[in-house]
């Protein structure tokens, strides 16, 4: 091209002087007209360069990129991953793309790209959103066409998934920073502080799942945008617990909070010796002078310590989560160095246990190691896939033997051609197989199938919904293939897809593994298989938040030692095999239409005879109270529908909505999609199984009278002693420990007379009562008191056993080293009635949240 241009330009340049000019006398100064020609051949070529290959910033020093991964370097394992790519280009325009490749199964990579427009002289931020990956490093390259302007290698720190990780906004970067050495109930767990700055919080809602706790403290939350807020709010509400400090710098901390977040409506603030209430719950003096808290009016929680009538601290649910408040300035004296820390961040947390993290440290590495592969299975169960009925095949079978044995020999005898027969029965044999073969690939074989496996989080009161869908694609005639998704949403490849097993991997390793997709993110997410196995199975993992999901609205109340009411079905879909239940009882409600309500009569028990999970216990077709030894305890549905749903609540639904915490949740199942899911409708035949899951509110009393049914009121574990302890989906593991369970009835003491209160913790299996070794504290005391283990429950006489604030604590553990004993839970029965005169309102709970006598 240069050398093209060189010969133009000489086609008009003089041997000496530049351009030559004909000048005549006519026409002085003008150029030729074989030079005007030329000239504008020249001009019409750069032009042309131009159009094709625009300007490009070359990576020589003038562009710079700078990359930042997780939260300041952190990452939990399992969760989307953050990427925050911030280019400075001070040279030409670039028109380029971001790659980023993750490792799937240390045998194939998986690339995430996104567009990257950066106009002269621009600094810019990229966020893109990838998967963890079993490599530690993470390259990140801009590219412009075929070439590379830069690149960076990232390595982020991944936590445990049992820590708890703290993200701090605060001015002071080392606020918090002594929680490193925080005790927690159990001994496995421990805090990591991280320090945030406010353009590295994210919008994504979901990304914000590496955190459990997030500390505002002494910050100027409007540097926050709306959608980075936005992302907050639905982070609470979906699990994460949020902490908001005030003190002197109040005003630049609260002002910009939604009035769903803020428990307390702050209006000033004013300087104060101690604070009794907050001493005297965590057990430890304020030292020090005076120091500033802020100053406002409850608007809604729980006020666990005041001042006066001013709150100072106070807990309240938002959805499935929790804010805090505190009226002082936490990196402020005496705070920052109080001892009572030791007491109030373990008491916090166990109230709040964000993400169930605390009462479950382990549900979630469990659940991690097991989800992909369990899913990946669901998703091969198409029922467009389904073998051919046993009639089609008997009658094929016996169709063959007739023409193969007495057709082909009374055909062969009558025509005197026996000894064709070395050469007909193989020939017809093929052409029996031949037949059979192209009359199922004509009539399945060539279509493609899509499984859509999708689990929809609902919560009252809440306009989103997290929906994390599973797509299983099976192509059987086609080795490339591209799914779109609506939307920038959060994808991953299922690790034990075998689709690349047919490709060869060059190098020795995960570097030099193949690619087998290709995910863009933008306005909508393109992922683009490889060519790879044409029979194999594409699975995918997509996590997104929607809005207006619809809802499970519920009247329900306690009433005669069970839970009445109706639930009626708001989500505009039909639901069948629905179900409400909580640890110690189902009711099936059957299939609802769209606002279509059910009564529901629940009545929770305890029972040693079938400890299977309801969701295989409801599709059992023999009696419950069959031996045990006689009938398989998870028992399969018959139909693939339930079977979907019974894999689902296995890995994903059972330990997510921790069954041992909740009052009652609802599940139900639906044979249509989400709206929005799919860009574009998919070729062939596509299959839907979506879950409903929501939380349900419940009124703790019944024109007065007090008669709650176990399951409602449930124990938070507070202490655990020993390295035997783990807990599960469906309950505790005690072995070679102990742990410490406190439950907190919902209800004023002043105002309520108990008439009857029966603590209850079953166990497993009827051979484990003999093995529980239990005690319950005497608040009046300071002793614990073992007591004989009841299955059925301890009725507590004596009232010492109840502190004054209605808090009651037990300890169970495994009386020998070698016994092992297993949980479902702590909670309690109660009856009673409100005092003569005592007005009561009770509102209907989730959690049954209340408070606690001191620590």
């Amino acid at each position: 091209m240069r050398s093209c241009i060189t010969r133009t330009l000489n086609c008009f340049r003089s041997p000496g002087t530049g351009i030559s000019r004909r000048r005549g006398p006519s026409s002085p100064g003008r150029v030729g007209k074989d030079g005007l020609v030329s000239l504008l051949l020249v001009m019409f070529v750069l032009v042309a360069v131009g159009m094709v290959f625009p300007a490009t910033a070359r990576a020589d020093g003038d562009l710079t990129m700078n990359v930042q991964v997780g939260f300041d370097g952190y990452a939990k394992p399992g969760q989307p991953l953050p990427l925050w790519v911030q280019i400075d280009n001070p040279g030409a325009e670039v028109n380029g793309t971001l790659e980023v490749t993750t490792t799937l199964d240390d045998r194939a990579r998986v690339l995430y790209t996104r567009d990257a427009v950066l106009p002269r002289g621009s600094k810019k931020l990229f966020t893109m959103y990838i998967p963890h990956s079993k490599g530690v490093n993470y390259q990140v390259r801009l590219n412009s066409g075929n070439e590379e302007l830069a690149s960076k290698k990232v390595r982020p720190s991944m936590l445990d998934l049992r820590e708890v990780a703290m993200g701090v906004l605060a001015r002071d970067p080392s606020t918090l920073n002594h929680l490193g050495a925080l005790k927690l109930p159990n001994e496995k767990q421990r805090v990591s502080v991280i320090h945030m700055q406010a353009q590295y919080v994210p919008e994504n809602t979901l990304v914000l799942d590496h955190l459990d706790v997030l500390v505002v403290n002494d910050f100027s939350s409007r540097t926050l945008s709306r959608s980075q807020m936005a992302a907050i709010q639905s982070w609470v509400e979906r699990g994460g617990m949020l902490v908001l400090a005030g003190g002197s710098g109040w005003q630049k901390t609260f002002s910009t909070w939604p009035d769903a977040i803020m428990p307390v409506e702050v209006d000033g603030s004013r300087s104060v010796k101690g604070l009794p209430a907050l001493e005297e719950l965590y057990g430890s003096r304020l030292g020090g002078g005076a120091f500033v808290i802020s100053e406002g009016k409850l608007q809604k929680g729980q006020m666990l310590a005041a001042e006066g009538k001013n709150p100072v601290l106070v807990q309240t649910a938002v959805g499935k989560g929790n804010v805090i408040y505190l009226a002082f300035d936490l990196a402020a004296a005496p705070f920052a160095v109080w001892s009572g820390n030791q007491k109030m961040w373990p008491d916090l947390l166990s109230r709040c246990n964000p993400h169930g993290l605390i009462t479950a440290p382990d549900v979630q590495a469990e659940m991690m190691n097991r989800r992909g592969y369990e899913m990946n299975w669901v998703l091969r169960n198409i029922p467009g896939t389904d073998l051919p009925s046993a009639k089609m095949l008997g009658g094929l079978f016996v169709l063959y033997i007739l023409v193969l044995g007495p057709g082909l020999y009374l055909l062969l005898r009558k025509l005197d051609r026996r000894e064709w027969g070395w050469v007909v029965i193989p020939v017809l044999a093929i052409m029996f197989f031949v037949s059979i073969y192209f009359a199922g690939f004509k009539g399945k074989g060539r279509d493609v199938f899509t499984n859509v496996v999708s689990l929809v989080q609902l919560e009252p009161d809440s306009r989103y919904a997290q929906a994390t869908s599973y797509l299983g694609v099976f192509a059987p005639t086609r080795s490339n293939y591209q799914v779109s998704l609506a939307g920038n949403q959060l994808v991953n490849m299922l690790p034990s897809d075998r689709g690349y097993d047919g490709m060869t991997i060059d190098g020795s390793g995960p570097d030099q593994a193949p690619i087998v997709a290709t995910v863009r993110q933008g306005k909508d997410t393109r992922i683009r298989f490889a060519s790879s196995t044409r029979w194999s199975m594409r699975c995918v993992q997509a996590v997104d938040v929607v809005a207006s999901p619809g809802r499970i609205d519920s009247q329900l109340t306690t009433d005669r030692g069970g839970v009445t009411g109706t639930v009626t079905n708001r989500t505009g879909k039909t639901l069948t095999d629905c179900v409400v239940f909580n640890q110690y009882g189902y009711q099936s409600l059957g299939k609802m239409a769209p606002g279509q309500s059910e009564e529901v009569d629940l009545c929770p028990r305890i029972s040693l005879q079938n400890f299977a999970p309801f969701y295989y216990r409801m599709f059992q077709t023999y009696p419950i109270n069959y031996p045990r030894w006689a009938r398989d305890q998870y028992q399969m549905g018959t139909e693939p529908g339930q079977q979907v749903f019974q894999r689902l609540m296995d890995v994903t639904i059972g330990p997510t909505l921790g069954m041992v915490d909740n009052t009652l949740v609802f599940v139900g199942r639906s044979d249509e999609g989400i709206e929005g899911l799919l860009a574009q409708k998919q070729p062939g035949k596509t299959y839907y199984h979506t879950v409903y899951t929501s939380s349900l509110k419940v009124a703790l009393d019944a024109g007065g009278e007090i008669d709650l049914p176990i399951g409602v009121v449930n124990g938070r574990m507070v202490a655990a002693e020993g390295q035997g302890l783990m807990r599960d989906g469906q309950g505790y593991n005690l072995n070679n420990g102990t742990a410490t369970f406190q439950v907190d009835l919902p209800f004023d003491l002043k105002q309520v007379m108990i008439d009857e209160l029966v603590l209850v913790a079953p166990v497993g299996e009827s051979r484990m009562t003999t093995w529980v070794d239990m005690a319950i504290y005497n608040w009046s005391s300071g002793q614990w008191d073992k007591v004989k283990y009841q299955p059925l429950g301890s009725t507590l006489k004596d009232s010492s056993y109840v502190s004054d604030k209605g808090t009651i604590r037990v300890k169970i553990g495994a009386k020998n080293v070698n016994q092992y004993v297993f949980l479902q839970g702590v909670t309690v029965s109660l009856k009673g009635h409100y005092r003569d005169g005592v007005p009561h309102n009770s509102e209907p709970s989730e959690t049954g949240s209340v408070p606690e006598g001191r620590l």
